[in-house]
């Protein structure tokens, strides 16, 4: 055998022992990547509150004030705007939420309900119109806490609306679905189908 041929053969015997190497590392030593879904539920539920979705709300409302026997009459009416969240509470989901078939990569969630945070108003932000022949200062405080209690009152209506509601139970479903897919997709499984649904869905 000639001396390339003998070179040749020890650079065979070297990348033999090489992939040998790391195939033995691969199989034996390289640290367990765990349940990417059991993770992934572990790190929401630490989320506790997750937030989905937002909504400006603006209520407008009206109070009236009446005194020295009716004969001064008062009325403002208040354009208030404010926001609401839309969040899960992730502490509800648990191992009977999901179901998750590794052979066919069919992943079935059943979301805890939707809860809606009490409307965050921007009185600084509020624009007020008055009527009246004299309003005294006792009158006008009157008239603001008629007007802070009715806002929140039509914020907290306007935040249940089916319209807002929808779109958060979608926005939920969309981020659930990312947050669920992309450690099971890093872990190889590219063929996922999921539904996603609400306790009180058909």
């Amino acid at each position: 055998m000639t001396k390339f041929g003998k070179y040749l053969g020890q650079i065979a015997l070297v990348a033999l022992v090489v992939v040998a190497i790391l195939f033995a590392y691969d199989r034996f030593f390289r640290p367990s990547p765990g349940d990417p879904l059991a993770t992934t539920i572990s790190a929401l539920k630490k989320e506790n509150k997750l937030v989905v979705f937002s909504a400006q709300v603006v209520p407008v409302v009206s109070s009236t004030d009446s005194r020295v026997l009716g004969l001064l009459q008062s009325q403002q009416t208040a354009i208030i705007p404010g926001y609401v969240e839309y969040y899960l509470d992730m502490s509800q989901l648990d191992e009977n939420s999901i179901e998750w078939d590794a052979e066919t990569q069919k992943l079935s969630i059943t979301l805890p309900p939707l809860m809606i945070s009490p409307p965050n108003l921007s009185e600084n932000r509020a624009q007020y119109y008055r009527k009246g022949l004299l309003i005294t200062g006792e009158a006008q405080e009157a008239l603001f806490r008629g007007n802070s209690a009715a806002a929140l009152a039509e914020a907290t209506e306007q935040a249940r609306k089916p319209l807002l509601v929808n779109m958060a139970k979608k926005a939920a479903k969309e981020a659930i679905h990312q947050n669920m897919t992309v450690p099971l997709r890093s872990a190889g499984f590219d063929n996922i189908t999921t539904t996603i649904r609400f306790a009180n869905e058909g």
